[in-house]
């Protein structure tokens, strides 16, 4: 027990601690997005662990540093990570119109594009009476979902 330093304590603490933090990627990669938990806090303790990599040498606390690097390093590929799906996870649809709205023939067509696939469905005159009230809502949902809005 004469080997375990506070300096070789902590470093094991933050070792494993970044283990535990790698369930944070094995989830991620599984479900390909971010849900119920927030970034920031990841973002603000992996700027403390950047200090760390500064400040633990400057203590000779060798073991500290190097747990320390370990959990640096595995937040920063899950923030990546984050990052990644979800610039890949943004859909883009083109509303436009094709015709007056008031015709009979008139329709809102609708072409979503997601991961290099383009899907178009047409919406009669009549779908769009029935619809009206409720497209503005629908549209500010999607964008809230990550969709963007492209005006033509």
């Amino acid at each position: 027990m004469n080997n375990l330093t506070p300096d070789v304590f902590n470093g094991l603490f933050e070792f494993i601690g970044g283990c535990f933090l790698c369930l944070n990627i094995k989830n991620l990669y599984k479900d390909k997005v971010l849900r119920g938990v927030s970034w920031l806090p990841t973002v603000f303790m992996s700027s403390w662990g950047a200090w760390n990599l500064y400040y633990y040498p400057s203590l000779n606390q060798w073991w500290s540093f190097y747990g320390g690097l370990w959990i640096v390093t595995v937040n920063t590929v899950w923030l990546g990570m984050i990052l990644y799906y979800y610039l890949k996870k943004r859909k883009t649809i083109n509303f436009s119109s094709k015709n007056n709205f008031d015709t009979a023939d008139g329709d809102l067509q609708i072409t979503v594009v997601s991961d290099g696939e383009t899907k178009v469905r047409s919406l009669s005159n009549r779908e769009l009476k029935k619809i009206t009230s409720e497209r503005s809502n629908i549209i500010n949902q999607m964008v809230g979902e990550g969709y963007r809005r492209i005006s033509k």
